[in-house]
């Protein structure tokens, strides 16, 4: 049957034309129903829903047209004809718990149909894989709405790859790298650019230039959105954005336990439980504890970290839905916080990777907490608003001495540097929006329009240690003596606010053309205090601001057939600087633009999705250092960089019982001048030019189904580092992982996963000569047992 999608928008059509599913149910069992006037497609939508059917229909049947408000006892028949009353609209039984809806007959004569697209093809299967997101668009849509490369990290994903935190998941997202700033917090890269756009549930929950690994226990799955993604968000690099997906509380109750034990001293629990906590099941909830302890690689080196998360959802009446919840997590670690120097001609030292090198009293404390509150309200005619409030803080401690300094090949010395670091940050973000569909010119289109605020604080203190240098043999590293860090203290104060304004509209051009265009409107200000008592880094007091900056996107889709949609996107960022020029004015803010075209594709109704992109991504104004001034070091906003490339990507199921995700991104970067930003080698040393990934798994057929096998490969280029003493090098490198999954029953799993299965060595980041190259994970192997109800 030929298939069409018309892209109206996931609130005027139900994603125009609609498979819901959930467990089976008999079609004419009477349910209590509670489904608020809406739209007539998200009625349908709730219908399904909460019965378990499967209702289909093409989306110019239910285009503009609104259903009452139905609560009561009902079977599915009784509702629909409820539901489509005046409509013109019939149900046609076209299977068990199936519906078909068409117009009513007029005449004797037939009517030639045209075909529908069915999402999800009633398959908890396809959701599963390829669930709707929201990092690209405020409203729950498939990826082929989006006109820009999206991946999803999926929770069958992390579960199968024993996956235990954020950084680990974005390793095995295709076009995307992580190098560490330290043994602790790192960064995220994709095509060529840093990441720093964080969301939690689609609202932003920025960060200061790096991550540290969040346990993924809280979480359903991970959105990356690549290319700038400043509509929604605001400032932010012009890599793209992340979106961390809660956990939420479902109709019936769950729970599930699990235990994973291995190598490296791996100990890790965890439980999450949820489910209604009255008869109707208007007030749900759902709490996930976890706790992970593990050695690191060196001797003597470990990381323990534990999370809280809890939330509690309640239907405030037949249109109204809010939730509340928190979670804390805290993280502590003794680690090579430096890493590894180099020789002083590049090469990679040849030492043991099981020796530590640093002091006993290396130590660092990571606590990061929230609280979030968010009211959904149903207006009627497919529109909904939703204000969300979030606040995070976080807490951050660390005393070290890290190895630093290119070493000689025929003379094993070099030092420890010592440093100590406390920083703290308060966020407060609110976000409010409003969504849903409007006529013009006789067609159906989509709108949302949106506001956000963000208020920062962040305090630190830093203070190097006494002594600062203290030489070591790396041959014979023995004891390390304490360091103080009671002088030369510095303090400071950063306070940022900012606030937005957004809108995206889906203009319904032809029913296979959609038009998607936005803009955002931003102020900014920050200011830094120095503490005149503590200030031995001679910081001076700043405030600067940035006033209505307008970042545009715009996107053209069209619908081939049923399987295949082509796109091109043009979207816009920017970035707030840290550099002055000669008159201490701050540099204009570094801006991205992007170029993409590229090709989507959907099969097996939706448990299959393909994506291919080619894209150009420009960053200007990157800070150049004036070389006529040579008193103090300052700028010019006039750095241009560049890079192209092909990205290609697949997820989702095969054939039966066989899945897959991943891709393979080619980038070709280049500087188009001497811009000399935070370093003129971020380009080699964080974007290797060919980066594949792949994670795929196979359930046994027949008598066998209990059986599951997987694997993971990670191939990449070479890539390189220039700090003009030498160049540090790692060669392309190739990973395998292995793995197996048992039912021993229903409700029991057991699971066995080795990484890096040849134990290969390589540097996973990589820096200059004299610090920051860290190893990358050794061998692994981590067996878990996991119980669900």
């Amino acid at each position: 049957m030929s298939l069409f999608r018309i892209a109206h928008g996931p609130l005027c059509a139900g994603l125009l034309g609609l498979f819901v599913f959930l467990s089976p149910a008999q079609a004419q069992t009477k349910v209590d129903l509670n489904i608020p006037a809406t739209s007539l497609a998200d009625a349908l939508h709730d219908l399904a829903a909460q019965t378990n059917t499967q209702i289909i229909f093409r989306s110019e049947l239910t285009a503009g047209r609104v259903a009452p408000r139905l609560q009561g006892n009902y079977d599915v028949q009784e509702a629909l004809r409820m539901l489509l009353g005046g409509s013109g609209l019939v149900p046609i039984a076209s299977g068990e718990r199936t519906y078909t809806l068409d117009r009513a007959p007029a005449s004797d004569s037939s009517t030639q149909l045209p075909a529908v697209q069915v999402v999800g093809a009633g398959d908890p299967l396809a959701e599963r894989l390829n669930p709707q997101t929201t990092v690209g668009s405020k409203l729950a849509v498939s990826q082929r709405e989006i006109p820009q490369t999206i991946s999803v990290i999926t929770a069958a994903q992390i579960e199968s790859q024993q996956l235990s935190n954020v950084q680990e998941a974005l390793r095995n997202t295709p076009g995307v790298s992580t190098p560490n700033v330290d043994t602790s917090r790192y960064r995220v890269y994709s095509r060529g650019f840093q990441i720093d756009n964080i969301q939690i549930d689609g609202v932003s929950a920025p960060i200061v230039g790096y991550m540290t690994p969040s346990n993924l226990a809280m979480y359903d799955r991970v959105e990356v959105l690549k290319g700038p993604a400043s509509l929604l968000d605001g400032p932010g690099a012009a890599g793209g954005a992340i979106n961390l997906v809660r956990k939420r509380p479902g109709q019936n109750f769950a729970a599930s336990a699990a235990l994973t034990v291995g190598t490296y001293g791996t100990y890790r629990q965890e439980l999450d439980v949820g489910g209604p906590l009255n008869a109707s099941g208007s007030v749900r909830a759902r709490g996930v504890a976890a706790l992970d302890n593990h050695d690191l690689a060196q001797d003597g080196t470990h990381r323990s970290d534990g999370q809280l998360y809890g939330i509690i959802e309640a239907d405030l009446g037949a249109d109204t839905t809010a939730a509340f919840g928190g979670s804390y997590q805290r993280m502590a670690s003794k680690s090579m916080q430096y890493g590894y120097p180099t020789y002083k001609d590049g090469g990679f030292l040849d030492v043991d990777p099981d020796t530590y090198y640093g002091p006993d009293w290396n130590h660092e404390r990571y606590e990061f907490t929230t609280l979030f509150g968010e009211v959904e309200h149903r207006l009627g005619g497919g529109w909904k608003t939703k204000f969300s409030a979030n606040f995070l803080h976080t807490d951050r401690r660390s005393e070290f001495g890290g190895l630093r300094g290119a070493v000689s090949r025929n003379n094993p010395l070099t030092n420890y540097q010592t440093s100590m670091s406390e920083n703290q940050s308060d966020q407060v973000v609110l976000d409010w929006f409003g969504a849903g569909p409007f006529r013009l010119l006789g067609r159906t289109h989509t709108a949302t329009i949106g506001v956000n605020y963000l208020h920062e604080r962040t305090p630190q203190i830093g203070a190097p240690g006494v002594p600062r240098l203290i030489p070591v043999n790396l041959d014979n590293p023995g004891s390390v003596p304490d360091a103080s860090f009671t002088s030369s203290l510095s303090r400071q104060i950063t306070r940022n606010e900012q606030m937005g304004i957004y809108a995206n509209t889906r203009f319904s051009l032809a029913d296979p053309l959609t038009l998607v265009i936005g803009g955002r409107a931003t102020w900014w200000q920050s200011e830094v205090w120095a503490d005149p008592d503590m200030n031995a880094s001679k910081v001076s007091d700043t405030s600067d601001h940035i006033d209505g900056h307008i970042t545009p996107m715009a996107g053209l889709i069209y619908d081939l057939n049923e399987n295949h949609s082509i796109y091109t996107s043009y979207a816009q960022s920017f970035t707030p600087q840290s550099q002055r020029d000669a008159s201490g004015k701050l540099l204009k803010p570094l801006e991205g633009e992007q170029y993409e075209v590229g090709l989507k594709g959907a099969y097996f109704d939706g448990k299959l999705n393909t994506s291919l992109a080619v894209f150009q991504l420009t960053q200007k104004n990157r800070a150049t250092a004036d070389t006529l001034d040579n008193v103090i070091t300052t700028y010019f906003a006039q750095g241009k960089a560049r890079s192209r490339g092909i990205e290609a990507q697949a997820s989702g199921e095969l054939a039966d019982g066989w899945t897959l995700s991943g891709g393979y991104t080619y980038t070709a970067t280049r500087y188009l001048d001497d811009s000399a930003d935070t370093g003129k080698n971020a380009f080699s040393a964080y974007t290797p030019k060919h980066l594949f990934k792949l994670w795929t798994q196979y359930q046994l057929p027949g008598q066998w189904r209990a059986v599951s096998l997987n694997a993971g490969l990670y191939m990449t280029s070479a890539y390189s580092s220039d700090d003009g003493v030498a160049v540090v090098r790692q060669p392309g490198y190739t990973t395998l992982d292995l793995g197996m999954s048992y039912e021993i029953s229903p409700h029991l799993t057991a699971s066995l996963s080795v990484t890096n299965v040849f134990n290969r060595q390589y540097y996973q980041s990589i820096s200059t000569t004299a610090d920051h190259n860290y190893l990358g994970n050794p061998r692994m192997a981590l067996l878990t047992l996991r119980a669900r109800y």
